[in-house]
């Protein structure tokens, strides 16, 4: 539906005069609120990734105009502006951006690419954040020839030139959640159950585009086959989009309402263990299109974008979706059985092995993101643990748990249905709908297994006691194993700064800790032979292995000797092996749980 030339709600005009310097031009006019005091903000933060951003940092040179004559403006806080304005009256805001931090959360611009991601760019309104509006993108003054969203194009403006195009949006949010990319780039295409998937490559790569292309499909389907439905109705296409930025180094990825920004090291997509996790990236981001977007916890909606929005359900939102993206690479085919046990026992061995995975619990981890999962330090190992990883392991025992309590008739997806069915609406205007709580999680798992398989769900994320894991696997029918065993090692992490050792990390209950070593203190000798690069495990062992250590070490510019025994760490591991063939397809719960067809 366009929006009427009569009521135009408010209406952005993005240009970028000159891509080297990094800024782009925002005005952004609208009618002003019935109050004399008006006042407009800038997000701190960016859905999907729960810290406070301060984007406000890169605005400059901000004027505002009231019915065409210029206004004095004002700040009352670090992200708003104040100024007054006649009841009715017309405002243009005109502001400018730095873009010049390259990451999938924030926007970017150089000579070759603009990435717009909208909370970092797009002032409001407080109390208009439901009001629709257009867009207009401008890039006449670049040498780019292509332009990727999924918003909904409307007509073009007046003047005939494909470098201006003009979108609407039916809300802030909406606006906010959808990247507009910019450049000179290849796309690709492919369909899901009739609906529109376009995939843009920014920057050079090494990708064979029709494996690439295959394989997206492939991962892509397999995601859809989850809930089974799309999207459809208000703040939804039939089109989604990859903006795939090919970098130099670093990775990652972020969800939005119909679209996602990944990024893969440009020269990978020929390496198989790198291409493997590219294509699970691909599965998690798209999987949020369902799990975070539409099947969305309580707090997360509508969005408050001055502060943080806490929510002690994020081990469902991103936890249970990194379940999915290693349990889809097995569904797809991409690892076998045993792959997919030997990830799923990497991250429980990493998880148990972690110190501070015996402080704090799940929902704490999930409410203290904005502090603690994007902002570590070198004690995060020791004093707290990731909602991902601890997440993801939840959601692997909750999907055993539904498949044996229902004898394989039904697995974690059936609840993603049942969630989906019941809180799509949160996303559909004119209703009374909500996101899910924590009881309305726990209820659907009930309603699936006609059980109450809450009870056991609670323990795990309300306590950091570790599960019998070997019994829960070994019920099912998988071979497991987990022993304990003490590791004589120094119990200290290190770096090597300019050919010299340093330690990183010290763990709260190793040899280091005992000793009184830092981090930051530079390894100069162990028991009086020098140490470089990475040899201090290799000296320890040529010198067998002694119990008592002297470290001579370097400390803030005065040297000192460190004089103790070792301390033995204790160590869990989990041993996992799926049976023969003819024994898994002989136990229904198992089958269903690894997806294989009888």
């Amino acid at each position: 539906m366009l929006i009427a030339k009569d009521n135009l709600g408010i209406r952005y005009s993005v240009s970028i005069p000159k891509p080297s310097n990094h800024y782009v031009s925002i005005t952004m006019e609208y009618g002003a609120p019935n109050k004399e005091n008006q006042e407009i903000k800038l997000p701190v933060w960016t859905p999907g990734s729960y810290m406070v951003r301060e984007f406000a940092k890169n605005v400059e040179k901000i004027d505002v105009f009231v019915n065409s004559e210029k206004t004095t403006v004002s700040k009352s806080d670090k992200s708003t502006w104040n100024f007054k304005a006649p009841q009715n009256s017309s405002v243009k805001v005109v502001y400018t951006v730095y873009c010049f931090e390259f990451s999938v959360r924030t926007s970017f611009v150089d000579e070759d690419q603009a990435l717009l991601n909208g909370a970092s760019l797009y002032m409001y309104v407080p109390g208009l954040e439901k009001t629709r509006g257009t867009i207009n993108i401008d890039y006449s003054d670049t040498k780019w020839k292509n332009n990727i969203t999924s918003l909904t194009s409307t007509h073009p403006p007046k003047e005939e030139n494909t470098k201006k195009t003009l979108y609407e949006y039916s809300n802030y949010d909406e606006l906010v959640d959808t990247p507009i990319q910019l450049g000179n780039f290849e796309t690709f295409s492919f369909l899901i159950s009739g609906f529109t998937h376009e995939v843009a490559m920014i920057g050079q790569h090494n990708a064979n585009i029709q494996k690439l292309k295959m394989d997206m499909e492939k991962i892509c389907n397999t995601m859809f086959n989850i809930v089974g439905q799309f999207p459809i109705g208000p703040n939804s296409t039939k089109k989604y989009i990859f903006i795939v930025q090919n970098v130099q180094n670093g990775g990652g990825g972020i969800e939005h309402l119909n679209s996602t920004v990944l990024m893969m090291n440009r020269f990978n997509y020929n390496k198989q263990k790198e291409y493997t996790s590219f294509l699970g990236l691909v599965g998690h981001e798209y999987f949020h299109l369902w799990n975070v977007k539409r099947i969305r916890p309580v707090e997360l909606g509508p969005f408050d974008y001055s502060k943080e929005n806490y929510t002690n359900l994020l081990w469902v939102s991103e936890g249970i979706t990194s379940y999915y993206d290693e349990l889809a690479l097995l569904r797809a085919g991409y690892v076998d059985k045993n792959q997919f046990l030997n990830t799923i026992t990497s991250y429980i061995n990493g998880h148990e092995n972690r110190p501070g995975s015996a402080y704090g619990n799940l929902k704490e981890m999930s409410w203290d993101a904005w502090i603690k999962e994007y902002r570590p330090n070198e004690n995060s190992k020791n004093s707290n643990y990731s909602y991902y990883s601890k997440g993801l392991i939840v959601g692997c025992l909750l999907d055993i748990e539904i498949c044996k309590a229902t004898n394989g008739e039904k697995n974690l997806d059936d609840v993603f249905k049942l969630l989906y069915s019941r809180y799509l609406q949160v996303y559909k205007t004119g209703t009374n709908g909500r996101g899910f709580t924590e009881a309305d999680f726990f209820r659907a798992c009930d309603e699936v297994t006609k059980k109450q398989i809450s009870n056991v769900l609670s323990i795990w994320i309300n306590s950091p006691i570790t599960p019998n894991y070997s019994e829960l696997f070994s019920e099912l029918g998988v071979l497991a194993k987990s022993t304990k065993t003490l590791d004589s090692n120094f119990g200290i992490g290190c770096e090597i700064k300019n050919g010299n050792v340093y330690i990183n990390f010290v763990h709260r209950s190793g040899t280091g800790e005992s000793l009184g070593l830092n981090v930051n203190d530079e390894i100069i000798a162990l028991n009086n032979i020098r140490i470089n690069s990475t040899q201090l495990e290799t000296v320890w062992t040529s010198l067998n292995k002694p119990k008592q250590l002297e470290f001579t070490i370097q400390r803030a510019g005065i040297l000192r000797n460190i004089t103790g025994e070792i301390k033995p760490i204790q160590v869990y591991n989990l041993q996992l092996e799926t049976p023969k063939s003819d024994t898994i397809k002989s136990n229904i719960a198992l089958t269903k749980w690894l997806s294989i067809d009888k």
